[in-house]
């Protein structure tokens, strides 16, 4: 579906409007035939297009002359975008943007935009201004290759200039096309050669179709009334799937999580929670190498402290810096890069890596895996007790958490189970015992009234409190289970929707308060389906839904308008916070598969 206006009125696109294309190693995010976002060459990396930031660099192709794109739609079953142009006289250009992908050898680390005339004849035009280093490098191009300070190499093909190589700041072409005729223009950053001519290019955006469409084949996906929603999810969080085996949590930084606010953080890293929980929910519908792969990387991390958070290749220092240069998305700033939570505590990670490991290698761990799953109930242990910046990473004062408690017990439980599965009896006795305590301490920390707060003996909701039961650490017809759904459903209300906690009584350690945060809202629905309320979940569930974007894209909140009562067609409703969360679409897909195992819709 194509929505009008993508603009907001400072000319910013808007984040709900944002198509996403993805080879693994790198993404971009593109709406109306510019590229917005890029980095090289990885996700992590430095960008090359900045606009999305109020930065330098852009790559558009289209049509020009007050033109704008009259469809924008995902590649059915891809990762791949096509844009759709007319022209007042009955023309009609397609482009075609993907990341090329090759069965059998992966990612190309190539660039593809191919433009068709599908009617009469059309006049596209392309204009690339590229500059490195977030927006601090203008490129030089020699002969058709740009070059980096830090030796990042980018080679540009084309069929749009008839003059052969190019040198110099940018490209501006404009070529006429008669219907049946098309040209492309292709940007190379790694080892494998460019396309030379539009029929290899073609090749390589139907190759990349094919690879996708063979990863989706290779699940088991539902045939539902849900399944395009969850195809497309799959797709999406596949994407953040880095060679690797690291996980990014989303594709960019500083989208603001409020219009014009502070709350603006680098998401193009692997956290141990979100990976965890995204290679968890794709490993549900049959896709088992993400899981795979990610359990080998933990495996070759360093074998001090483990950290919360690392760079897609394992780096352990993430230093937190300020983009002063960068004016940021509306405005808002301050742009980041790096994050400031690589070195805290959060003790739910403990919890977070033994649940990845119980959940998708039981009955298969190796040696080196067993051993990681040591030192990880070891961690839990020393944790027992700390207080800790917990599973929303506050700012503010530590405290012990009680879904950082909850996390520790689940490491203690599982850690037991998988001992017990290899006939270590003195490890699963001793583990199985220290999870009891923990439980019993969680359990003597909930109120009169049932239910389960931030913290023992405070008075503060937590939305990450509906997680008890979906860890099984209660059942759902738990009176406190239900008495703390029930709580949070009405405590955390922000617009029909859900927010994580109320920022001011929290002391988050930040200003403002903020939107309705997406996952959360996803576990609402799976916990109302645990306490039996399976007609509130899908009523939630199609609400939430309700506020994807056209091109099938979750930002971390929502502001879901004016009007709550409404559907979302009419709220005036916005995404906010980085774009491509795995949060938000790993929670689509575990709320979905909870509904359909409920036997709804």
């Amino acid at each position: 579906m194509f929505k009008s206006p993508q603009h907001t009125r400072s000319g910013f696109p808007r984040i709900e409007a944002l198509g996403y294309v993805s080879d693994g190693e790198t993404c971009l995010l593109a709406e109306g035939g510019d590229i917005h976002w890029m980095c090289l060459p990885e996700m992590d990396g430095p960008s090359v297009f900045s606009g999305l930031l109020g930065g330098a660099g852009h790559f558009f192709v289209g049509l020009n002359d007050g033109a704008r794109p009259v469809a924008q739609r995902n590649v059915s079953r891809s990762l791949g975008i096509e844009t759709t142009w007319e022209t007042p006289a009955g023309g009609r250009l397609v482009v075609t943007d993907v990341l090329v992908m090759v069965p059998g050898s992966g990612a190309r680390r190539t660039l593809v935009r191919l433009a068709r005339c599908t009617k009469g004849q059309v006049q596209v035009t392309a204009d690339l201004k590229m500059v490195f280093d977030y927006g601090r490098e203008p490129a030089k191009w020699d002969r058709s290759v740009a070059r980096s300070r830090d030796g990042l190499e980018v080679r540009l093909t084309t069929d749009l200039r008839r003059r052969g190589v190019f040198s110099g700041d940018g490209l501006k072409e404009r070529r006429t096309l008669q219907q049946g005729d098309g040209a492309f223009i292709s940007l190379a950053w790694g080892d494998d050669a460019p396309p030379k001519n539009y029929q290899e290019a073609e090749r390589l955006v139907k190759e990349t179709a094919t690879y996708w469409r063979s990863w989706l084949d290779s699940g088991d996906l539902p045939d539902h009334e849900f399944g395009d929603l969850i195809a497309r999810s799959a797709l999406v969080l596949r994407g953040l799937c880095n060679p690797s085996g690291a996980i990014a949590a989303a594709a960019t930084t500083s989208l603001p999580e409020t219009p014009g606010g502070v709350r603006n953080w680098d998401y193009r890293y692997f956290w141990g929670r979100d990976g965890a929980m995204t290679a968890m929910a794709l490993f549900e519908y049959g896709f088992r190498e993400p899981a795979d792969r990610l359990v080998r990387f933990l495996e070759r991390l360093p074998e001090e402290d483990v950290q919360i958070m690392y760079g897609l290749r394992g780096q352990t220092r993430l230093v937190e810096e300020t983009l002063t240069h960068l004016s940021g998305y509306e405005g808002a700033a301050p742009v980041h890069i790096g994050n400031g939570a690589y070195n805290q505590v959060q003790n739910d990670i403990w919890g977070q890596l033994l649940e990845l490991i119980y959940k998708t290698q039981r009955g298969r761990l190796t040696a080196r895996t067993w051993r990681l799953v040591v030192r990880l109930v070891q961690g839990a242990l020393k944790a027992w007790g700390q207080p800790d910046r917990g599973i929303w990473e506050v700012r503010g004062v530590p405290r012990r958490f009680t879904s950082s408690e909850l996390y520790l017990w689940v490491a203690l439980d599982r850690g037991s189970k998988l001992a017990e599965d290899r006939g270590d009896t003195d490890r699963a006795r001793e583990w199985a015992k220290a999870a009891q305590e923990i439980r019993k301490e969680i359990l003597e920390g909930v109120g009169e009234d049932g239910v389960f707060t931030a913290s023992a003996g405070s008075p503060e909701l937590d939305a990450s409190c509906l997680l008890i039961p979906l860890l099984g650490f209660l059942p759902g017809d738990d009176w406190r289970v239900r008495k703390t759904v029930h709580a949070i459903a009405e405590g955390l209300e922000y617009k029909g929707m859900l927010r994580r906690y109320n920022a001011e009584e929290y002391g988050d350690g930040l200003p403002g308060e903020e939107m309705a945060f997406v996952i959360t809202a996803f576990w609402l629905v799976e916990s109302f389906i645990a306490i039996g309320e399976v007609g509130r979940a899908e009523v939630l569930f199609r609400k939430v839904t309700g506020y994807v974007g056209p091109l099938g894209l979750l930002a971390e909140e929502i502001d879901p308008g004016s009007d709550a009562e409404s559907d979302a067609e009419s709220t005036g409703w916005r995404q906010y916070g980085n774009q491509v969360q795995a949060f938000s679409h790993l929670g689509l897909l575990k709320a979905a598969r909870a509904l359909i195992k409920a036997g709804r819709s």
